[in-house]
């Protein structure tokens, strides 16, 4: 029987001291040695490296078509991965930008958001809506539509079309994107 396995368990298995931090500072110099390596050698960065260039901001125009006819339109410019909410309420028979908190005759409530950019230059877009249809009945006073599209894909400088409702009254949306200009 060898001496080793006549101690006990706890002597077999210890370490020196700072052995895990020699361990780590080696792989450290290890990894820092491959980057320098690839870099010099003009080598594609490694897959986990970061993008830090700021995102690229979106201008975009979002028209709403009811039985194609517009009946309101508002844009931004927003940076992707960001949203921009537009609240509508209807005030003295005319739609507008409502006030903070009011949602008395609320009658759209649209965020929309540039969530990535492909090579070609298209972005695609989330959009949720809330819509509060005015009826042309007098037995049904409005319908509500709530719906989302998680990947409305609009061609630079182009536009896309999202049917929300097909039957009487229709209702469209549009959206027309174009990259801003630069990156911010």
């Amino acid at each position: 029987m060898s001496s080793q396995a006549r101690l006990p368990s706890a002597t077999r298995l210890a370490r020196p001291a700072g052995w895990r931090a020699r361990v780590t500072t080696s792989a450290a110099r290890t990894a820092a040695l491959g980057i320098l390596a690839c870099s010099a050698l003009g080598l594609a960065s490694p897959a986990w490296a970061v993008d830090v260039r700021a995102p690229t901001s979106v201008r975009w125009q979002l028209s709403v078509l009811r039985d194609g006819v517009e009946i309101d339109r508002f844009g931004a410019t927003t940076a992707v991965g960001q949203a921009e909410t537009v609240r509508r309420c209807k005030s003295a028979g005319r739609l507008s930008d409502c006030a903070q908190g009011d949602d008395r005759g609320l009658e759209r409530l649209v965020t929309v958001s540039p969530v990535s950019e492909s090579e070609d230059g298209s972005v695609d877009f989330q959009i949720s809506t809330e819509e509060q249809l005015p009826s042309d009945s007098q037995v049904v006073r409005s319908h509500s539509v709530n719906a989302r599209h998680d990947g409305l894909r609009v061609p630079n400088g182009g536009d896309a079309q999202w049917t929300l409702v097909k039957k009487t009254p229709t209702l469209v949306y549009r959206v027309q994107a174009q990259r801003a200009a630069g990156r911010n």
